[in-house]
């Protein structure tokens, strides 16, 4: 059983094809689950609101931008290039701007971070809003997993049914975005 120190949630978007909403909840598509643990990573894929894959890494500190990029510019049809995206994921990972500094250096523009609640900007293209789950309980308690399901506490969750609504609060979720 292994000690899960970390789950947050990426979802994107693009303004470009869609901003027909409120804020930024409302027009954004489902994207991956990164648990961490002190010697494994693991990703989960959605597809619409469904775990679609769990793909479990055997190192804690695993760099999962690229793939997770990847997956989301073929599922997502964002006409981007990974080398952004997986920087604009690293961003919101890291709540800095080092993801794309080379991207700026080359390109101009600048990392902004916002809330996921304001009204839609319809010029900024792609974004990222990341939600760090909190446990339901107040206590301090320990996540663990077995590779197919969540232990928090005295509740069993299937990996494959983890979803955001498994969280009663979140960190203060961020909206990420280049311009």
């Amino acid at each position: 059983m292994e000690t899960i120190t970390n789950i947050a949630f990426y979802n994107t978007g693009n303004t470009f094809m869609n901003s027909t909403g409120e804020d930024y909840y409302d027009i954004i598509s489902p994207g991956v689950a990164i648990l961490s643990a002190d010697d494994s990573t693991y990703i989960l894929y959605y597809d619409k609101y469904k775990v679609t894959k769990i793909d479990k890494k055997k190192e804690g500190l695993y760099d999962w931008s690229k793939e997770v990029a990847e997956f989301l510019i073929k599922k997502n049809k964002y006409e981007t290039s990974k080398e952004f995206l997986s920087g604009l994921l690293m961003c919101a990972d890291n709540e800095d701007e080092d993801g794309l500094y080379d991207f700026m250096q080359e390109s101009g523009g600048e990392v902004v971070f916002d809330s996921p609640n304001n009204e839609i900007n319809s010029d900024i293209g792609i974004f990222v809003i990341k939600q760090t789950g909190e446990p339901q309980y107040t206590e301090d308690v320990l996540i663990k997993t077995d590779g197919l399901r969540l232990y928090i506490k005295d509740e069993k969750i299937e990996l494959r049914q983890l979803s955001s609504g498994h969280f009663d609060s979140y960190q203060d979720p961020i909206l990420v975005y280049a311009r």
